[in-house]
């Protein structure tokens, strides 16, 4: 039995016969002090020719609503940016498919005489893996979770040289339903490196 892992913005964008989108953004976005917020609304239609990624073709017309924000702050030594949106999907037949993604980042920096210390992190919840030639002949969607974090330092010796001390993890989990077939395994990393 074949199994094929596809993505579906792949898929989406190969499938797609006809994609508009409608947005509201706050251009410079609202200010409190130094910390600057910006929301915005997109509303998204599109046509799909094959709404599972399978290789009996099912059209369908998807509406997706995506509210979001982003943030900026900016100290004397220090600044803060991030943002945040919420996804969700309504297809026209075949409702079994709807669902809904998130995703929110942040990143920190702090400067200090000749040293810079930057953190961040990353969580994007999305339905972007399914894989095909299922005994149904349908997708089979699994919600992945993707987690990354990281820490920089950087101390700058001289207007031609610095060193730059840098850690990171990275972990993808696959949240499988136990009915279904053919579980995804998700992995995770570490990574430690330096820059001269």
């Amino acid at each position: 039995m074949k199994k094929l892992l596809k993505s579906n913005l792949v898929a989406g964008s190969i499938g797609a016969a006809v994609f508009c989108a409608v947005g509201a953004h706050a251009a410079q976005g609202f200010n409190f002090g130094d910390l600057n917020v910006s929301p915005y609304l997109k509303v998204e239609g599109r046509y799909d020719t094959n709404v599972d990624s399978d290789n009996d073709e099912y059209k369908d017309t998807i509406f997706t609503v995506i509210p979001g924000v982003d943030l900026r702050y900016s100290g004397n030594d220090w600044g803060m940016d991030g943002s945040a949106f919420y996804a969700y999907d309504w297809y026209n037949k075949y409702d079994e498919l709807d669902g809904s993604r998130w995703s929110e980042r942040l990143r920190i920096w702090k400067e200090h005489n000749k040293w810079k210390l930057i953190f961040g992190e990353q969580f994007v919840r999305s339905r972007a893996d399914t894989i095909l030639d299922t005994p149904d002949h349908g997708g089979l969607w699994r919600d992945r979770w993707y987690f990354n974090a990281y820490g920089i330092a950087t101390y700058q010796f001289s207007d031609k040289f610095s060193a730059s001390l840098d850690l990171a993890y990275s972990n993808i989990d696959y949240h499988n339903e136990s009915r279904d077939y053919y579980p995804l395994y998700g992995w995770e990393e570490w990574s430690v490196g330096l820059e001269l």
